[in-house]
């Protein structure tokens, strides 16, 4: 139950469900989610169901120790005087929860290189943290995902069209991984 105001019927309708867990996490909605692989690392999933209810689960196997996640090269952010908890297990839990579920956004279309909508409260967040801004929503290239921080729309639009310009952007997350 997340509310010890609400009832858990009122409770999940307001605020959603959480599963917590490891490869193969199960729902009484959505039967069994299999989540762990490897070419995929970021685990925490949002999903809206019919009653516009949300649930979320979170595979603890893609993260490491320190709650960063497993597969990326945090260099880009961490050259520039952040750590890597400046894109780790809590700031993708607000994405997805308060995004997805409170929110109640969908993904941005393909195409779309802006953070939109999914990230506004978010960004709220990191403002008030301190944190760079997130970009993009997070784009898939050839040499995997890459997010980006601190720019503009056009801006993510030139760098994502023209990989040299990738330096100049202030901060990168980059995956480690092929897509």
């Amino acid at each position: 139950m997340l509310s010890a105001d609400f009832s858990k019927k009122k409770s999940l309708r307001k605020f959603g469900e959480f599963y917590f867990g490891y490869s193969g996490l199960e729902s009484p909605t959505f039967g069994k989610v299999e989540m762990a692989q490897v070419d995929h690392p970021i685990r925490i999933l949002g999903f809206l169901g019919l009653g516009k209810r949300g649930t979320m689960f979170v595979n603890l196997d893609a993260f490491n120790d320190d709650f960063t996640v497993k597969g990326f090269d945090y260099s880009g952010l961490t050259s520039k005087g952040f750590s890597e908890r400046t894109f780790n297990m809590a700031r993708i839990f607000e994405h997805e929860f308060f995004g997805h579920i409170i929110q109640r956004r969908f993904d941005p279309g393909v195409g779309e290189l802006k953070p939109g909508k999914v990230e506004f409260m978010p960004n709220l967040f990191r403002t008030e943290m301190g944190l760079p801004l997130r970009s993009n929503y997070g784009v898939s290239t050839i040499r995997g995902l890459v997010v980006l921080f601190g720019i503009n729309a056009d801006e993510v639009k030139r760098v994502v069209y023209d990989h040299r310009k990738m330096p100049t952007v202030p901060y990168v997350l980059k995956s480690n991984l092929k897509n």
